[in-house]
């Protein structure tokens, strides 16, 4: 599927951001900088973690089979080809028959990938490892990630900075960017992210 966000052509500063290789290295002035930000957000409590490539928010489903539709529609409208799911089992209304009939619009079938993690808490390194590198991998391929939990702030949070650290932050980098990008795109947030201490642990360990 394409990336229909294709307004910043490769003159732009960003440009190097919207490559798809994942060995990219991220920094901290990336983020003071403006440049891991873009103009167009598909929901509210959404944000740009690697512009073109990979989203990061809260759960794309609902209880109201119209408001998900609404919902999903507006992340494959901006080219997001494969979710990453980090809700336990039950936890929330699954979401992926709404999205199965969605292809006939927009040219495919979206990828659904089930990761999920305990709220509050954190993957092992073995699970989160494989999980960052599915994310790598789904990015090589030229694929718009989609990453989420339920709120979009303390599991999708761990593996944001987690993804920060491997891409040339530091864990405390990685700390203080994640704000920083939440607040740019989503106007007024205050909601810490990620939520626990285990889990912002888990990044500082990472980056060492």
């Amino acid at each position: 599927m394409l990336n229909k966000v294709t307004h910043l052509g490769q003159s732009s500063p960003i440009a190097a951001l919207l490559t798809p290789d994942s060995s990219l290295r991220l920094r901290l002035t990336d983020v003071e900088e403006g440049d891991l930000h873009m103009d167009k957000l598909p929901i509210l409590d959404a944000y740009w973690v690697k512009p073109g490539q990979i989203i990061a928010g809260e759960y794309p489903g609902s209880d109201d089979t119209e408001f998900a539709q609404a919902k999903l529609r507006s992340l494959l409208e901006v080219g997001v080809s494969v979710f990453f799911d980090l809700t336990s089992k039950g936890e929330l209304e699954p979401y992926q028959n709404t999205l199965a009939k969605e292809p006939e619009r927009f040219g495919s079938v979206p990828e659904y990938q089930k990761w999920p993690i305990r709220d509050m808490s954190t993957n092992t390194v073995k699970k989160m490892t494989e999980l960052l590198d599915a994310i790598d991998e789904s990015v090589d391929a030229e694929k718009t990630v989609y990453l989420h939990c339920a709120a979009g702030l303390g599991r999708t949070g761990v593996v944001v900075g987690c993804y920060l650290v491997r891409h040339g932050m530091s864990g405390e980098e990685a700390l203080e960017a994640i704000p920083r990008m939440r607040r740019r795109d989503i106007p007024g947030d205050t909601m810490v992210s990620p939520e626990s201490q285990v889990q912002r642990n888990m990044i500082r360990e990472w980056g060492q």
